[in-house]
């Protein structure tokens, strides 16, 4: 018989969540709905959706949201007109699992 020569480890995957949607070069107008998308791997948290402006936080668009990989946001036509907008997306139970579009 024989084993191994050092010990290793076993290990959980690392959770981890993507945007699919948008992530960047769209255009969606004022008070239109659309579908945010994401894929996430190895998490079981809900996720919050925020909106950024120019790097900066803008406004929450789903503060408690299922982890099902997709939201339907309808935009606020009373938000100012730009092209300098993101998504983000963050673990609740876990910040450091987040993207951004």
């Amino acid at each position: 018989w024989d084993s191994s020569d050092n010990n290793f480890s076993l290990t959980a995957q690392p959770s981890s969540i993507t945007f699919t949607s948008p992530n960047g070069g769209e255009s969606w107008q004022l008070g239109s709905s659309h579908a945010i998308t994401w894929t996430s791997s190895n998490l079981s948290s809900n996720v919050k959706i925020d909106l950024y402006r120019d790097g900066s936080y803008y406004a929450t668009i789903a503060g408690n949201e299922l982890n099902d990989g997709s939201y339907t946001w309808t935009i606020p036509a009373s938000y100012a007109p730009s092209n300098s907008y993101e998504v983000g997306i963050v673990a609740i139970n876990n910040t450091s699992v987040w993207d951004s579009s």
